[in-house]
């Protein structure tokens, strides 16, 4: 069983240096100690696109997306499909 579920803002924040914060980095100090994350299936897109959005927007380098997409490879997230996005909504919107 998955140890903690992360989202994308917490992914987004490893890659981009104005947005690091002690709370984050403490979560990537616990993925990266072979805990595994599960994360849901869209987490994977929406990383990936907020790496985009930083590229044109000129945060980062071409350079510093292919470093933070080496460095989230070898990380044990486990991507899932929910077992009902009924559910979800409910549990987001309370």
């Amino acid at each position: 069983m998955a140890a903690l579920v992360i989202d994308s803002s917490i992914a987004a924040s490893w890659c981009f240096p104005d947005e690091r914060s002690d709370y984050a980095n403490s979560i990537l100090r616990v993925v990266s100690n072979p805990t595994e994350a599960i994360a849901p299936r869209l987490w994977a897109y929406e990383v990936r696109n907020s790496v985009l959005m930083g590229l044109r927007r000129k945060r980062i380098t071409h350079a510093d997306a292919q470093d933070f997409f080496e460095s989230i490879n070898g990380l044990p997230v486990r991507l899932a499909d929910p077992v009902s996005y009924d559910g979800v909504f409910s549990l987001a919107d309370r």
